[in-house]
């Protein structure tokens, strides 16, 4: 388990953290790129090319009928979890330092 795996696993189990400590350096790179990956995606017209995007955001793959409308904001990416048939709508922004769980839930 690298550095930044253990300090995401921390912040998903509630933990509180000094983020000037130098051993946040992983996580800001990951941030850095989950900038970038961003900003493609919001540019992206494709919609299966956005898809493969947003499983690198997240750092999982992404079930295939899951629909994110761009513009998508997120501080991490790498704590939102997306489960099958999730559709989220334009403009939105997720602060995901301690997790956002996504899921379908049908009541019968």
């Amino acid at each position: 388990m690298t550095q930044a795996d253990e300090l995401i696993k921390a912040a998903l189990n509630g933990g509180t953290f000094n983020f000037r400590d130098k051993s946040f350096v992983p996580l800001f790179d990951i941030q850095h790129q989950n900038a970038a990956l961003l900003k493609q995606f919001n540019s992206e017209a494709n919609p299966a090319t956005r898809q493969e995007l947003l499983a690198k955001i997240t750092g999982r793959k992404v079930p295939d009928n899951v629909m994110v409308f761009p513009p998508l904001q997120t501080d991490f990416g790498r704590n939102i979890f997306l489960k099958s048939g999730v559709l989220i709508n334009t403009d939105c922004l997720f602060d995901d330092a301690g997790g956002v769980y996504l899921y379908v839930k049908w009541f019968k």
